[in-house]
């Protein structure tokens, strides 16, 4: 079958060291929360990044100060997948089987 296994783009599956100054703090995130583009506080951290943390945060200081919320709302989707497995690409590994071996190994339920 198909399974989701790699991330599109710059950002790795993994923490990335700089993301936190883009998902934890600063002023991207306070901007985002405060315009309440999103009806919860967890959405806009869950979505991945299109470029590197440092990127985005670049690009983000270049962006006016006090900006309306559509102009923010136009910077998160230019940035943003727009939702968390948008940024996952459908791929088969190469060993990949319906019935792997170690299945064999496992208990079937009440005997």
């Amino acid at each position: 079958g198909v399974v989701r296994c790699h991330h599109r783009g710059t950002m790795a599956p993994r923490v990335h060291a700089g993301a936190a100054s883009i998902y934890c703090r600063g002023p991207l995130l306070a901007a985002v929360q405060e315009a309440r583009l999103f009806d919860d506080s967890k959405t806009f951290v869950d979505l991945p990044m299109r470029s590197d943390p440092a990127d985005v945060a670049h690009a983000f200081a270049h962006l006016e100060p006090g900006a309306a919320r559509e102009e923010l709302a136009d910077f998160v989707a230019l940035h943003f997948f727009p939702s968390p497995d948008a940024a996952l690409e459908p791929c088969s590994p190469p060993d990949a089987t319906d019935a792997p071996p170690v299945a064999e190994m496992l208990p079937r339920g009440p005997a």
